[in-house]
């Protein structure tokens, strides 16, 4: 992976910034709050989510929001944007990958915990891995947190660095997982509580197999017995039942015979009944053969009189009809005759009124022609003046077009008299430095420190040996050869020399305990002595800065003042107030316009127009003239603002004057005008009266066709009447011969029906005779086959076989019972053994759960000792790796042989020779460059081996180190560019000068 580009957007003192990055060592210098850091902050930010800012404080102050983009080339080759927007309130809004070929969006990542995830994926980082901590403890170290971790407690050094090594997930599972064996515990014990319970449940097994065995032969035997019952049940019924069937047949003879005679009685009874109906059907028929003729007649006169009736009516209908028509016809005539009279008179009167509206809308015209050419004359004269006034637009015009340059000139003058004020305060910081290098030298040339150490511990080393000799001799242990001491004497008189030893050593290693302490305070001064000359130093730096920055300054409000075209402002200004001059000459006319012809006693006459005495300086070369041709420029800018502003104020006040002017003669127009539409309104009035009165006309004559219809009307409805003048005549007529045949009419009428039904009432008397026949023969055979059942059948004989019957069926049902019963019970107790049959699989189930959880519980056991032991090796091992790397890295910065032991509990050993004899010491016994450099050498070790990344941050790495180590950092450095694509180093130091590729220069913004 490669970053090639960062851009950041309102990232603290960034606006909008820009940085391209190349392979190998890209060194980052400037001067100290330039924002070095903040370039190394805003990758860890979008790149590995790490920020140590609230959005707030990482937002440029003054700004609402802001962005960092990352261009990286991933391990697939491709390049990829990662894009991370923030503001005040939160610090991510949005957080996107794009495709930089082709600008798409990933849109497979939906959420920050996507985008953790890709990163990791394409930059060389397994998924388990924690993106942030790897970055703060292995890619990149923030300023002065180097040696943090190695000075810490054991158990916070073990926190911090088993998470580098991924050795700190064996504990964590182990520690996580102290509370499963109560997971166990639990449904283990409920197991078992189960498996107890169940047995207690199995245990009646045989004895429900029993009752079941001894419920089945009792049913067997119950069954057999039903078996018999049952046919012998069937025998007796079907013989029952056929005694039944000849009872029944009897029976139904008996009922049938019955019913039959009953019936022959009803035949004779209708008989008796139809030969009377017969005898007065008869009657009937011979008085109707007689009442024939007049019953015809009085039909045919009834039928003539309704049709006499419907003519009646229609004759009625006509009459009211006619005289309804006749009514309708007088009242249109009179009406006609009234509308034609008032329309006549109305069609002149308007005649007249036309003709008079005419003349009037011709002198309403010429006023309103009038009015609007006096307005055209205000609105000339209007655009005359605007014309007029536009001059002094032209100066402010000018203004304007050079307002920019004009603003940038003085900002720029603004920010060299800042830059004047900063160059003397950083003249006055150097002032010191030949002072304190001289006292920094004579303290370095003082420092006793390292001796004293090497001292003090050879001193400590001796003491630690005579008190281990001393404690040999107490146990009667010869301190030489390690064996029982041979003479009393000889180990009183070493006890003796190693008490006075012992006493001396104290001694010395007091002394130089307190030299120790003057020795730090001493190296504390140095160190606030270089940073006082670095301070300086950078102050040397920054004067010669500030005085590029100061004649640059000045280079570009020169340019900008010869930009100027001043002369074009000089020549505005004159004709402006030529031009203003003029106004007055061509009011006085159209004052006397005014007043003669809206009778307005109210004039407008301009203020003199005051002389201008401006000029513009020549641009002088030197520094303190271009500060003083500014001011004198702004004044002069004052000035003629000034003069400009009263020119405007007192322009407008004349537009204001004529704006007054075309009001009122505007108003002249609108009021012809209004004059001129009434007179058309009016005319467009008659005109439409005069057409009303023409449709009326229109309308009178399509009256007049209507009663000259009606009249025709009127004359058919007449002729019509005339055909019904007989019709009363032969009404009176018809009725007297319906009444004189009506009695012969009602006689028919009476008898019809009987005789109609004189043909039907002899075929039923004839079909009756054959019915009561045929029903008397029926009867005879009835008789005589009851006769031959009553031989086969015995009452006594049906009522013994049928109690038979009875007994067998009660005998049958209760074996029945029993049965169903008995299947009852042996359901219920088969069900019993099919839940104690369950059962005992469950319990097989359960017995085998509890194996399994059994088991489980033991190899979770063996896991959680085994995760217990590995922890440890496998963090020796590397612990054992990175110090061999890190100790030739601390060779090859410090030219010392030593050798760096990355020890138990993470303490760091350093092992050399002092003074011929072995000499081991503790990370905090070193001395601060020592420190920072051993912290460096394992830093340097852990990147290589822990990050596949191929990228590392420094962020002041040479802190606490001499010349020579500085410049030895550099080139080991250098030399691990090899393991990696890129490295970034923040420094003031000009160590990295010579190894360096790319070095990128940050200025305050």
């Amino acid at each position: 992976m490669q970053i090639l580009e960062l851009r950041m957007v309102n990232v603290k003192c960034y606006d909008d910034v820009t940085y391209t990055f190349q392979p190998g060592i890209n060194f980052i210098s400037g001067l100290n709050g330039a924002g070095k850091s903040t370039i190394i902050e805003a990758i860890g930010f979008a790149l590995f989510d790490n920020i140590d800012y609230t959005a707030k404080q990482f937002t440029k102050e003054g700004k609402r929001s802001g962005e960092v983009q990352v261009l990286i080339e991933a391990n697939d080759q491709r390049l990829y944007r990662i894009v991370r927007k923030f503001n005040t309130n939160a610090l991510t809004l949005k957080w996107e990958v794009y495709d930089e070929e082709s600008g798409a969006i990933l849109e497979q990542l939906h959420g920050n915990q996507d985008v953790v995830n890709w990163i990791k994926a394409n930059i060389g980082l397994a998924p388990e891995d924690n993106l942030r901590e790897l970055y703060r403890q292995v890619i990149s170290v923030q300023q002065g947190a180097f040696t943090t971790p190695f000075l810490e407690t054991p158990a916070q050094r073990r926190d911090t660095f088993e998470a580098i090594l991924g050795v700190e997930g064996y504990r964590k599972v182990y520690n996580k997982t102290s509370g499963l064996n109560a997971e166990f515990s639990g449904p283990i014990a409920r197991l078992e509580t189960e498996i107890m319970h169940i047995e207690e449940q199995v245990v009646n097994l045989p004895k429900v197999e029993e009752q079941i065995k001894q419920l089945t032969k009792e049913t067997i035997d119950k069954t057999n017995e039903l078996e018999t019952i049952s046919k012998q049940y069937q025998e007796q019924q079907q013989f029952v039942n056929q005694l039944l069937r000849l009872k029944t047949e009897i029976d139904s003879l008996q009922q049938a015979i019955k019913l039959n005679q009953q019936s022959l009685e009803h035949y004779q009874e209708q008989e008796h009944n139809l030969v009377q109906a017969i005898s007065e059907a008869e009657m009937a028929n011979r008085i109707i053969q007689e009442a024939a003729p007049g019953f015809q007649l009085y039909q045919a006169k009834q039928h003539e009189l309704a049709e006499l009736e419907q003519a009646q009516v229609k004759q009625r209908k006509l009459q009211t009809k006619l005289d309804s028509e006749e009514k309708q016809y007088a009242i249109a005539r009179a009406e006609y005759q009234s509308k034609t009279q008032e329309l006549a008179r109305r069609k002149e009167e308007l005649a007249k009124k036309q003709q008079q509206l005419t003349t009037e809308l011709k002198q309403k015209t010429q006023v309103l022609e009038l009015a609007k050419s006096n307005v055209e004359h205000v609105v000339a004269y209007q655009q005359e003046i605007t014309e007029d006034l536009f001059g002094l637009q032209r100066v402010i015009n000018w203004f304007k077009s050079n307002e920019l340059l004009l603003d940038d000139a003085y900002q720029k003058q603004v920010l060299m008299d800042d830059y004047l004020a900063q160059l003397a305060s950083l003249k006055k910081e150097t002032e010191d430095l030949p002072r304190l290098l001289d006292e920094l030298k004579g303290q370095e040339q003082a420092a006793q420190l390292e001796a004293v150490l090497e001292r003090k511990a050879k001193l400590i080393g001796a003491r630690d040996a005579l008190v281990q000799n001393r404690q040999y001799l107490e146990q009667g242990i010869c301190p030489i050869i390690h064996e029982t001491c041979p003479s009393t004497k000889v180990a009183g008189n070493l006890s003796s020399y190693y008490h006075n030893q012992l006493a001396s050593l104290t001694d010395e290693i007091a002394l130089l305990e307190q030299a120790e302490v003057t020795e730090r305070q001493l190296q504390a001064k140095i160190l606030e002595l270089k940073g006082k000359i670095d301070r300086a130093k950078n102050a040397q730096q920054s004067i010669e800065d500030l005085e590029k920055r100061i004649s640059d300054i000045v280079l570009a409000i020169q340019e900008a003042a010869s930009s100027l075209d001043q002369n074009l402002l000089a020549d505005l200004v004159t004709e402006t107030v030529t031009t203003i001059g003029g106004i007055v000459e061509k009011h006085k006319a159209f004052q006397f316009f005014v007043a003669t012809t809206f009778n307005n006693a109210y004039s407008f006459m301009p203020n003199p127009v005051p002389k201008i005495d401006w000029s513009i300086l020549q641009l002088p070369q030197a520094q303190t003239e271009v500060t003083n041709w500014l001011v004198k420029f702004k004044e002069q800018k004052q000035q003629l603002a000034h003069w400009v502003k009263e020119q405007l104020e007192q322009g407008q006040s004349l537009q204001e004057w004529l704006r007054g002017v075309l009001n009122q003669a505007e108003n002249q127009v609108q009021l012809a005008k209004q004059d001129v539409n009434l007179c058309e309104n009016l005319l467009l009035e008659e005109k439409r009266q005069l057409e009303a009165i023409v449709a009326a006309e229109n309308q009178l004559e399509q009256q007049l066709q209507v009663i000259k219809e009606q009249e025709q009307e009127l004359a058919s409805l007449r002729m019509e009447l005339e055909k019904f003048a007989s019709l009363e005549q032969q009404i009176i007529q018809v009725k007297q011969l319906l009444q004189e045949n009506q009695s012969h009419y009602e006689q028919y009428k009476e008898n019809i029906t009987m005789a109609s039904r004189l043909a039907g009432l002899q075929c039923q008397y004839q079909e009756l005779q054959g019915k009561q026949s045929k029903l008397q023969e029926q009867l005879t055979q009835q008789q005589k086959t009851l006769a031959e059942l009553g031989d086969k059948y015995d009452p006594e004989e049906h009522q013994q076989a049928d109690q038979f019957l009875q007994n067998l069926l009660l005998n049958k049902n209760t074996l029945e019972l029993e049965l169903k019963q008995l299947e009852k019970a042996l359901g219920e107790l088969t069900k019993e053994l099919e839940r104690i049959q369950t059962e005992q699989q469950r319990l097989a189930t359960k017995q085998e759960e509890l194996e399994v959880l059994l088991e489980a519980r033991g190899l979770l056991q063996l896991i959680r000792q085994v995760l217990q032991a590995a922890a440890d090796p496998i963090a020796q091992r590397y612990r054992t790796h990175i110090s061999t790397l890190a100790s030739g890295i601390y060779r090859s910065i410090s030219g010392e042989n030593v050798y760096l032991e990355w020890a138990d509990q993470y303490e760091v050993i350093m092992k050399d020779n002092a003074a011929g004899f072995g000499r081991e010491r503790v990370f905090k016994q070193l001395s601060g460059g020592e420190q920072m450099t051993a912290a460096l050498a394992i830093r340097l070790a852990l990147m290589q081996t822990f990050s596949d990344v191929g990228v590392g941050f420094f962020d002041e790495p040479t802190a606490n180190l001499d010349v020579e180590r500085r410049e030895s950092l550099g080139f080991a450095i250098q030399k691990s560019v090899q393991q990696f694509n890129q490295l970034f180093v923040i420094s003031h130091d000009d160590a990295f000068d010579a190894v360096t590729e790319h070095t990128i220069l940050v200025k305050h913004s």
